[in-house]
């Protein structure tokens, strides 16, 4: 299992998961208001800063950037039109679902705040003062230097077992 600081991170992602995904929900499956058609688009601002280049084409022929221009806005009202073809096929909860499934949003993130305070309460070193955290630290450290004595001892016995074991393996071979 993952230390406290580890499911603490984890449970906070987790949160900015859930309030992105609640908010996009409340956003996209919300009653639409009075007027449900989007807005029209806005008209193309003239440019004033670049006069118009001298037309070195053809009188009869129509000029490229009026051309471009032409394509621009009829690629404009395609995109208008997907996105209100978009719009119009989404299928919309009920009121009563809808103020339903706010609730359960609620619910869950308030039952993931409720765990990350209970990880937070759960963090050593929470209700302690520094003193008494200082002399926590110290009796760790002395148990530490106590059990490296300790290994450091099993060491060398397990050393001198080998040694032990490899001359009467030698004896055996030789008898």
């Amino acid at each position: 299992m993952a230390d406290r600081l580890t499911q603490l991170q984890e449970a906070l992602d987790d949160l900015a998961t859930q309030f992105y995904s609640t908010i996009r929900y409340l956003t996209t499956k919300h009653t639409p208001a009075l007027d449900p058609s989007p807005p029209p688009p806005a008209p193309a601002a003239p440019n004033y800063s670049n006069p118009e280049p001298p037309n070195n084409s053809n009188p009869n022929e129509p000029s490229s950037s009026n051309s471009n221009n032409n394509n621009n806005n009829n690629n404009n009202n395609n995109n208008n039109n997907n996105n209100n073809n978009n719009n119009t096929g989404t299928n919309l909860p009920t009121p009563t679902q809808f103020a339903l499934d706010q609730r359960e949003l609620a619910r869950d993130l308030i039952l993931k705040e409720q765990q990350i305070e209970y990880l937070i309460s759960e963090l050593p070193g929470i209700g302690t003062s520094e003193r008494e955290q200082e002399a926590r630290l110290r009796d760790l450290q002395r148990e530490m230097r106590e059990a490296e004595r300790e290994r450091a001892v099993a060491v060398q016995e397990r050393e001198e077992v080998l040694r032990v074991l490899e001359r009467c393996v030698l004896g055996v071979r030789r008898g």
